[in-house]
C-alpha cells in the first residue's frame, strides 16, 4: 500500500529559545536540514516498507520555531506499507489496512501523542484507474490502546486509523463477467445446428472455448496473486464447464449416432444373407432327356428361378426400407464424405429424430442451469 500525504510534527522543547530578530509574528523559519540539530520525538509507524521524502530544489519541507517555543517540522512523503489482504473474493473484495504511529522507544509516561490521521480522497491512478474506494476510520484510544499495553505493564503512544478499500467492479463486470457469460449464451447456437453439420458445429464450441481459455490468462497476469482460489478464478471455471457440457453433449449425438447405424446395418446384413441361403434352396435342377434319333447323348443342367423377386431387388427393396431417402445401400464403411465414420455431412443420419429430441432439451436445459449457477454465484459471493 503506498500513501501520499503530509507528515506533520509539533512538539515543546523548553530548552528551545530564540534570539536575533525573529519575525513580526515571532516565528522563526529554518532550513528543514537543521532539524537534526534539535531533539525529535521518537517515532515509529507499523509495517513501513519505505518513507520517501519529496524534493524538488531541496526537500518540501520546512522547520518552523513558534515564539511559545513549540517546534513543527512539515515534510511531504511517500509512505509504502505492507497491508495483508484476502484476495480470495477478487474482484469484490474489501480490504482493511492499519496506519499506525507509535514510538520505538518510549512509553506512555515519556512521550504522548496527540493528534489524529486525516485523510482526503485524491484522484491517485494505478494502472489509469482509481481501483478502490478508500474511506479512512479513525481509531479512538481505547479500540487500541488495551492490546498494546500488555508489554511488561508497558503501555506505547499511538495514533492509529483503519483504511477501508472497497474495490470499483463495474469494470472488471464489463470486461470480464459480461462477455464470458455471452460465450456461453452463444455455444447454445450450438443446438441450433443439425447435428450432421460437424465441421460447423464443432469450430462454433471448439473457438468459444478457446476464446474463454484466452481471456482466463490474460485476466490471470493482470489479477493480484493468491494463495487461494478467487470468485474470478470460480466464474471462469463455470463458463469452461459450460462450454465444455455443449461439447460432450454433440460427442453423445454422434456416438448414439454411429451406435445405431451400425445395429442398423447389422440387421440389414443378416436379412440379406437369409435371403440369399433361401433363393439359392429353391432353385430347381432337371436332365433333358436323350434325342430319339439315336445321336450322341449329352446331359445338361438346367436352373430355373423360385419366386417373384431376384437378390437384386431384394436388396433394394431392404435399402429403401432402412433408408428411404437414398436408393442404393452404402457400403458400410462409408459415407456421403467418403469417411469410415459415418458423421461427416450426414443428412441422412439414422435416429435423426432422437438427436433432434437431444438438442431440444438440451436448447432448454443448458439456459435453466446457467440461470441457476448466476443465481447462486451472485448470492453466495456477492450479496
Amino acid at each position: 500500500l503506498e500513501v501520499q500525504g503530509f507528515f506533520t510534527l509539533k512538539w515543546n522543547d523548553s530548552r528551545v529559545s530564540v534570539t536575533g530578530q525573529p519575525e513580526s509574528n515571532g516565528n522563526v523559519i529554518l532550513a528543514a536540514n537543521c532539524v537534526h540539530l534539535l531533539w525529535t520525538p521518537d517515532v515509529w509507524i507499523q509495517d513501513l516498507v519505505s518513507f520517501g521524502k519529496h524534493s524538488i530544489i531541496g526537500q518540501l519541507a520546512r522547520l518552523i520555531i513558534h515564539k511559545n517555543k513549540e517546534i513543527e517540522y512539515w515534510q511531504s512523503v511517500n509512505l509504502r506499507l505492507t497491508c495483508p489482504m484476502n484476495l480470495d473474493k477478487y474482484p469484490f473484495d474489501q480490504q482493511e489496512c492499519m496506519i499506525r504511529f507509535s514510538s520505538n522507544g518510549l512509553t506512555n509516561d515519556l512521550q504522548t501523542y496527540e493528534g489524529s490521521i486525516q485523510f482526503s480522497e485524491t484522484a491517485h491512478l494505478a494502472q489509469g484507474a482509481l481501483q478502490y474506494h478508500m474511506t479512512l476510520e479513525p481509531l479512538q484510544d481505547n479500540e487500541y490502546a488495551t492490546q498494546n499495553c500488555k508489554n511488561g505493564a508497558k503501555c506505547w503512544p499511538q495514533i492509529a486509523a483503519k483504511l477501508h478499500l472497497d474495490r470499483y467492479f463495474k469494470n472488471h463486470a464489463l470486461q470480464v463477467f459480461i462477455p464470458t457469460g455471452c460465450l456461453v449464451v452463444l455455444s447454445w447456437i450450438s443446438f441450433l445446428i443439425p447435428p450432421y453439420i460437424v465441421p460447423g458445429r464443432m469450430v462454433l464450441l471448439v473457438t468459444l472455448l478457446l476464446v474463454v481459455f484466452s481471456t482466463y490468462a490474460s485476466q490471470h497476469e493482470l489479477a493480484p496473486q493468491s494463495s487461494g482460489v478467487k470468485i474470478q478464478d470460480i466464474w471462469f471455471l463455470g463458463c469452461i464447464v459450460f462450454i465444455l457440457c455443449a461439447i460432450f453433449e454433440y460427442a453423445i449425438c454422434l456416438f448414439l449416432k454411429r451406435s445405431m447405424t451400425r445395429i442398423k446395418r447389422k440387421k440389414i446384413t443378416k436379412i440379406l444373407e437369409k435371403q440369399e441361403k433361401e433363393q439359392s434352396k429353391n432353385r430347381i435342377f432337371s436332365i433333358r432327356q436323350a434325342p430319339k434319333n439315336g445321336s450322341e447323348f449329352k446331359p445338361s443342367l438346367e436352373s430355373k428361378q423360385v419366386g417373384d423377386m431376384s437378390v437384386s431387388h431384394n436388396r433394394d427393396l431392404l435399402e429403401l426400407l432402412a433408408n428411404p431417402a437414398q436408393a442404393v445401400l452404402r457400403n458400410p464403411g462409408q459415407t456421403d464424405s467418403g469417411t469410415s465414420y459415418g458423421d461427416v455431412n450426414d443428412q441422412n443420419m439414422e435416429g435423426e429424430e432422437i438427436l433432434e429430441n437431444i438438442d431440444h432439451a438440451s436448447l432448454r436445459l443448458f439456459p435453466c442451469a446457467f440461470a441457476v449457477y448466476v443465481i447462486v454465484f451472485a448470492t453466495v459471493f456477492l450479496v
